[in-house]
């Protein structure tokens, strides 16, 4: 096993004070695929206070990350080790967490309450790979597969549900049949589930390699409706769609919901609790394709207007529009021609300000209404956003309309 020496310090300390230690979870299913770990995670016999008096004492900078849950973090020359004692769930009254924990001794007994036989092995130096659930034949099969009963492993934690999809999407695993049918069973856990969490994993669903097959697989299991709020079937996703998507995550949501009639996107985005950036931009991408999908533009000058108010999302719009079976060919030929040419794309960009028009004589509203009419009249003529034509412009306005 290749891991960096901050690992091999770990077990090496461990050892010296009596202590079996272990690389589990992601980075070890990881490095049996042959991808590099995002980050690093071990288990331990030692009791989380033996871990944090063993390594504190040791110099080393260490984090009481959960110590209720037996995670503790050591720093090691700048690395993050996220190290977790054996333990027994208890149990999950609400479909999420665990009411209580009990330490353990034993790796058998942890690594029984783990989610996917894939994430259910151990390895270290002194033992090799433990695997008490076939999950390097099920990792080498493609096969997600639950530890134990599966209807158990998604009643007590109903993400673990996608968890199961965003793993399929990120590595191209397919779900074991018995497991499968849990998921349909235990679906309508996901409803107790915090929306937070939901984006979550929904968000790194969509940006995984194969979220294609995995967004087919979520609908085919009838689990939209328990992801958003209103779903009905004929709200179900375009097919061949997301995997062809630049990998942003608003771009790929606003596929998957580009179906939805306008007043249940709106509901969809907002119960995800994403970021304000994020809700923004998928509400200007489905608004850009609506129109693009509409009457499109019949000239530059529409182009222009395109471009300033949908701004970085015109590319993506226009890609998605196009693989939903607009016509976008012409649109595409005006917006080509119009990014050929500098024009302001926003009030900001004129060669002129708020405190210009107010030695016009105008304040208030005032000057927000002049701006606005030298903006489009900057649009329509590039030429025109130079400071003493819009000067110009601007004194004609007032005396016309403000005066």
């Amino acid at each position: 096993m290749n891991y960096p020496w901050q690992v091999g310090k770990i077990f090496e300390i461990f050892e010296k004070n009596g202590f079996e230690s272990y690389i589990v979870g992601g980075c070890l299913r990881n490095m049996l695929m042959g991808k590099e770990p995002n980050d690093w995670d071990m288990t331990t016999s030692a009791l989380p206070k033996e871990t944090l008096e063993i390594f504190s004492s040791l110099g080393y900078h260490v984090i009481e990350t959960g110590m209720k849950h037996g995670t503790v973090t050591v720093m090691i020359d700048g690395l993050p080790i996220e190290i977790t004692t054996f333990r027994i769930d208890g149990e999950y009254s609400d479909s999420r967490h665990p009411d209580k924990v009990t330490f353990t001794r034993s790796l058998t007994e942890d690594l029984a309450r783990r989610d996917f036989t894939v994430n259910a092995m151990a390895y270290s130096d002194k033992t090799g790979l433990v695997d008490l659930y076939g999950g390097k034949e099920d990792l080498n099969a493609g096969l997600l597969r639950c530890v134990g009963d599966p209807e158990l492993r998604f009643s007590e934690d109903a993400l673990r549900i996608l968890r199961a999809f965003r793993f399929a999407s990120e590595h191209g695993f397919s779900i074991e049949g018995e497991t499968r049918k849990a998921i349909i069973k235990q679906r309508d856990g996901l409803r107790a589930i915090s929306r937070e969490r939901i984006c979550s994993e929904l968000l790194r669903t969509l940006m995984g390699e194969f979220a294609e097959s995995a967004v087919s697989e979520i609908v085919a299991l009838s689990l939209m409706p328990c992801i958003f709020e209103g779903y009905c079937d004929d709200f179900a996703p375009p097919s061949g769609v997301i995997g062809t998507l630049p990998l942003r995550f608003p771009t790929r949501l606003a596929a998957l919901i580009c179906n939805f009639e306008d007043e249940s996107c709106d509901r969809a985005i907002s119960s995800l609790k994403m970021s304000n950036a994020d809700k923004t931009a998928v509400k200007g991408l489905l608004s850009a394709v609506r129109f693009l999908e509409g009457k499109g533009f019949d000239g530059i000058i529409t182009a222009r207007r395109f471009i300033q108010r949908y701004g970085d999302c015109v590319s993506d719009a226009v890609l998605l529009a196009q693989l939903l079976g607009a016509d976008v060919e012409e649109a595409k030929k005006h917006l080509e021609e119009a990014e050929k040419t500098v024009f302001p794309h926003k009030i900001s960009e004129l060669d002129i300000g708020g405190s210009d028009i107010m030695e016009l004589g105008v304040s208030g509203k005032g000057t927000g209404e002049v701006l606005s009419f030298l903006f489009e009249r900057a649009t329509e003529d590039p030429a025109l956003n130079e400071r003493s034509t819009l000067i110009i412009l601007a004194k004609k306005y007032i005396l016309e309309n403000l005066k």
